[in-house]
């Protein structure tokens, strides 16, 4: 075999073809890619204009009460509270009928009074009485009396009473004139005034009678008299009446037992 042969000269250039399609046809699409990085999120755009308020809608019906649960348990029992004010009194009621007359009891026995009156016909002066121990002006007899045993009178004019109780008295004694600024009293026990606004008074200038009365609570054995309870004179009168319508009485004692 023999060696190539030397490169012959380059032909002339032949014509140019015809263009061919500018676009070729599209490619199949690739497969997607990775998604991207979320970017930052842009600043906030101005607040929108509040929109109307919308018409309210009709109320629905009301639904049917649903079934009652069951009673929880009871509490404790809270403090008693404040006592209310009393109400206002109610009216009184009609005034009821009137019972039967019960039945008339047995008749009371009518207890004794016991009482007598005593008095003297002296006219002499007396003085020399003082408020602590009288001078005693004396009754000397009994006028009357309801039971001789419940008083004795004294050697010295007073009369004693025998039962104790509570006696009503009254003293009198009947004066000449010129006596005033003299005091006379009922006298208990000799002891001069035993109660002042009660058993003694001022014996008066003029000539008259002048008269105590007076409630004592008496022991058995008390003496009572009348009696002169200043320094004196005074004139007794023997020409006068009594309380109880004796004459020549200068001196008088009444006693009445009620109680």
């Amino acid at each position: 075999m023999g060696f190539p042969g030397a490169t012959g000269a380059t032909g002339a250039t032949g014509a140019t073809g015809p263009t061919g399609p500018s676009t070729g046809a599209t490619g199949a699409t690739g497969p997607t890619g990775a998604t991207g990085a979320t970017g930052a999120t842009g600043a906030s755009g101005p607040q929108g204009i509040q929109g109307v308020q919308g018409i309210q809608g009709i109320q629905g019906p009301q639904g049917a009460t649903g079934v009652t649960g069951p009673q929880g348990v009871a509490g404790e029992t809270g403090a008693t509270g404040a006592t209310g004010a009393t109400g206002p009194t109610g009216a009184t009621g009609a005034t009821g009928a009137t019972g039967p007359t019960g039945a008339t009891g047995a008749t009371g026995v009518v207890a004794a009074l016991t009482f007598a009156t005593f008095m003297g016909t002296e006219s002499d002066a007396y003085t020399g009485g003082a408020s602590g121990s009288g001078v005693i002006l004396p009754v000397t007899e009994t006028a009357s009396t309801s039971d001789a045993s419940a008083f004795t009178l004294t050697p010295d004019g007073g009369v004693t009473v025998n039962q104790a109780g509570t006696y009503l008295v009254t003293g009198a004694i009947t004066v000449e004139g010129g006596s005033a600024d003299q005091t006379y009293a009922l006298q208990v026990n000799g002891s001069g005034e035993t109660a002042a606004t009660y058993n003694s008074t001022a014996i008066p200038n003029n000539a008259g009678q002048v008269t105590v009365t007076t409630v004592l609570q008496l022991n058995a054995g008390d003496t009572i008299s009348n009696s002169l309870i200043s320094a004196g004179p005074v004139n007794l009168d023997s020409n006068a009446a009594s309380p109880t319508g004796e004459t020549a009485a200068s001196s008088a004692i009444t006693i009445v037992k009620i109680g």
